[in-house]
């Protein structure tokens, strides 16, 4: 059974350093550095301390029971480490990368208070090697009470729980001391505030094994070596793993939902920015990826991110001069009318006026190419007028704040917030399929629009008199 364990805890601990690996390379930060360690030191200590790999270790090792001190050694760098880290969590700085700076002489003291725990432990350790303290075969499960007689483990062992229950203490206090002041600084990152309580609370089961353990020890010690007190030892590790998965919880919980926000709208953005891509395609960086590769985006999210709202802001610009804001009038009038909540109906004002300003783009872009055609324009002359159709827009008599203030209204001006900016683009981008936006589109189809072909004609006419001219 701890076997299966064991290795499941070691597991969960690779796969959340790897995450945190990943984010340390985007992002370098010491409280990074800190949650790296103490998930890799934590993840090493359960796969040495799987009963195989243990017995395993003390076969090539020669000392038998090599794999508790290497074990308790790691936990014990967990510890140093998770010291240092809620320090750096505790620390009051306007910027995370000053923390380090601030709070380096403090964590450099509970570093040294963690190495000489971690070098007394060694010492008792060598001691009872060195007088034939612990005789017989590997004991992976039951070192703690066959040993605890000897006076040298004892010790070994109590120092160790000692240096545990400092740590989890100092983690569970600096954790609900976090999670306050996150409350209060930054309401709005709500899975933040939810992993730092997830590591509380995996520090609170973790002290179940620090409780059975020591009873244990004591125990036995006391010559009670026997059913009645080792299960309490037995039973200790089920305490740690499960506390272990807790806290590597916490640690990957915020990275995790991050990552599936981040999807979710990456997805969800595909239509608005299709819409760019339509609205002018001189904007993308690249082309837009195949539905299916879309769909199956996983990496790099933030960068995509970046460059599809990027890009969005950037056709939003340029679709403000094709604006019609009648369109989007009678958009919000059909969304009131259907019991839509006023938030919503800004939103679908703001997507009928975007896909009325495409529809009517392409229709004077189409009626400029074929009026110059009909006119025998030369094919350069033709892109000309064109691109001259393109720059120019359609005049409506319309004021430019007045097709701004429908298009923009979500501009990234007004959301300081990335988050909120990416949430108003999403929404924006699920309104494009209202039925009030299709069904405003359809009672607006027939409104007409200056024709570009009389700009279009002028513009030959004076290019075939400044030939006949020279």
């Amino acid at each position: 059974m701890y076997d299966f364990i064991f290795l499941t805890v070691a597991l969960v601990a690779g796969v959340v350093l790897v995450i945190k690996l990943h984010g340390l390379r985007e992002a370098p930060s010491a409280m990074l550095v800190a949650v790296c360690l103490c998930t890799g030191f934590t993840g090493l200590a359960f796969f040495i301390g799987v009963p195989t790999v243990y017995s395993l270790v003390g076969a090539l090792s020669g000392i038998p029971q090599l794999a508790t001190l290497l074990v308790y050694g790691l936990i014990t760098g967990f510890g140093g480490s998770a010291q240092a880290l809620t320090l750096l969590w505790t620390i009051e700085v306007s910027d995370p990368m000053e923390a380090w700076g601030k709070a380096r002489k403090r964590i450099g003291v509970r570093l040294a208070i963690f190495a000489a725990i971690l070098l007394l432990m060694i010492a008792l350790f060598a001691e009872a090697v060195r007088t034939g303290g612990m005789p017989g075969p590997s004991h992976p499960l039951d070192f703690d009470t066959v040993y605890a007689t000897t006076p040298a483990i004892c010790g070994f062992l109590l120092t160790y729980q000692a240096g545990l229950a400092y740590a989890l203490v100092g983690i569970c206090l600096a954790c609900h001391q976090h999670a306050q002041e996150l409350s209060q600084r930054e309401p709005d990152r709500v899975n933040l505030r939810t992993g730092v309580r997830l590591i509380a609370l995996g520090c609170l089961v973790g002290f179940g094994y620090v409780a059975c353990k020591v009873a244990a020890i004591l125990a036995a010690a006391a010559g009670r070596h026997g059913p009645d007190w080792d299960w309490l030892s037995t039973i200790g590790p089920l305490f740690s793993s499960f506390g272990a998965i807790l806290i590597f919880s916490g640690f990957a919980y915020p990275a995790a939902w991050a990552w599936y926000e981040r999807r979710r709208d990456f997805l969800a953005l595909r239509p608005l920015w299709a819409a760019a891509a339509e609205a002018d395609r001189h904007v993308l960086l690249d082309p837009m990826p195949h539905r299916a590769v879309h769909q199956l985006a996983v990496r790099d999210l933030k960068w995509r991110l970046t460059r599809c709202i990027a890009e969005i802001r950037d056709a939003q610009l340029a679709m403000t001069i094709w604006i019609d804001p009648r369109i989007g009038r009678l958009a919000a009038q059909l969304a009131r009318a259907g019991g839509l909540p006023e938030d919503e109906v800004a939103y679908v004002a703001q997507a009928a006026a975007l896909r009325g300003a495409l529809r009517a783009r392409t229709a004077e872009l189409r009626r400029a190419a074929r009026t110059a055609a009909e006119e025998g324009l030369p094919p350069d002359a033709i892109s000309d007028a064109v691109a001259e159709a393109f720059a120019r827009g359609v005049s409506q008599g319309v004021s430019p704040g007045e097709g701004e203030e429908i298009c923009l209204a979500s501009r990234a001006l007004e959301f300081p917030d990335q988050h909120r900016e990416r949430a108003s683009l999403v929404r924006l981008s699920r309104a494009l399929a209202s039925p009030y936006v299709t069904e405003a589109l359809r009672l607006t189809d027939s409104v007409t629009r200056p024709a570009a072909g009389s700009r279009v004609r002028r513009s030959a006419r004076l290019e075939r008199d400044g030939d006949a001219a020279e």
